[in-house]
């Protein structure tokens, strides 16, 4: 299990996404400041990179003055705590497989919060105009690759193997996927598909150390780096939930392709929050992929979904606890 990540000792650490922050964002700012307050009454924020990011490619992209007028408050709150921007998940992979680093890095510090920091102040600056142009491409092209990747053939599924009766059953199902993609002949492929290409992607001047580091990849070894296994059956549990049905024909998440681009910042999220005790989101998706880690005991830590419709009432009713 990796050590869930302390600010105080008072409180528990808590990743929020971008379905809460701009929920308590798009309301006046005296309610804005009050949610937060109430919110950090109770939890130490943590601030992961993809939140960061999301906010900046809003700011990029969005020419929707109102949604424009929350991203800029979204960006002053990330601002505000910027001493606890998280080390990004892939930076934690990279450290723990491939460096052999321990302890692990916390916080995003150095040239890339100074990055960072610039892109979030400038959003119009060309270098911030051009990163979100290519991260959009990247997402798409994975969204297109992703059929011809996929680790399990799911049409050879038994029909019935993919109907469940409720969440606690898809656990189970999961692991064994798991296991069956480390002795699949596909296993090569997938690994490089779902950690691999990535770290070469951050890391380019690091290609052959991190093919060494998976081509030594067995199960025995995954045990060891909990946050890399939990990546990678993050990005199993992805491509796997859509095809699984609950009563009723009911989709254990939902599969169109316009909802799986947003699955890969949705990962990024959950692997960030796995190193701390909560996640707080408004995304019943990623709710329920995290109730599936906590129920396995792969994460030791709770999901706390809170309704936007009723937002207002959830922040009182947690005010007076």
């Amino acid at each position: 299990m990796p050590n869930q990540l302390k600010v105080t000792t008072l409180k528990q650490s808590a990743v929020l996404d971008k379905s809460v922050l701009q929920t308590m964002c798009e309301a006046t700012i005296e309610e804005a400041q009050r949610f937060a307050n109430i919110i950090e009454h109770h939890y130490d924020l943590v601030i992961p990179e993809i939140l960061i990011v999301e906010v900046m490619v809003g700011l990029v992209e969005d020419a929707n003055r109102a949604k424009l007028h929350s991203h800029e408050k979204m960006r002053l709150f990330i601002q505000r705590r910027k001493e606890f921007w998280l080390t990004p998940p892939r930076q934690v992979m990279m450290e723990e497989l491939v460096l052999k680093i321990r302890p692990l890095t916390k916080w995003i510090a150095g040239p890339e919060i100074e990055r960072q920091s610039r892109m979030l102040d400038n959003p119009s600056a060309p270098e911030s105009v051009f990163w979100c142009q290519e991260r959009r491409r990247a997402k798409n092209q994975l969204v297109t690759n992703l059929k011809s990747l996929q680790a399990i053939d799911v049409e050879n599924l038994p029909a019935d193997y993919l109907q469940i009766s409720n969440l606690a059953d898809f656990a189970p199902r999961l692991l064994g996927l798991y296991l069956a993609l480390l002795d699949s002949p596909q296993r090569k492929i997938c690994l490089n598909h779902y950690i691999g290409q990535p770290l070469k992607d951050r890391y380019p001047d690091m290609v052959e150390a991190i093919d060494n580091a998976l081509e030594s990849l067995t199960f025995e070894s995954l045990e060891t780096i909990q946050n890399t296994k939990n990546y990678i059956v993050l990005e199993l549990a992805y491509e796997m939930a859509p095809s699984f049905t609950l009563p009723g024909g009911e989709k254990l998440i939902r599969a169109k392709s316009k909802y799986q681009v947003n699955n890969f910042d949705d990962k990024l999220y959950l692997a960030s929050a796995f190193r701390c005790n909560c996640l707080i989101t408004c995304d019943k998706d990623m709710h329920t992929i995290a109730q599936t880690f906590a129920n396995r005991g792969l994460w030791t830590g709770q999901s706390i979904l809170i309704p936007q419709k009723g937002f207002k009432e959830y922040m009182s009713s947690l005010e007076s606890t």
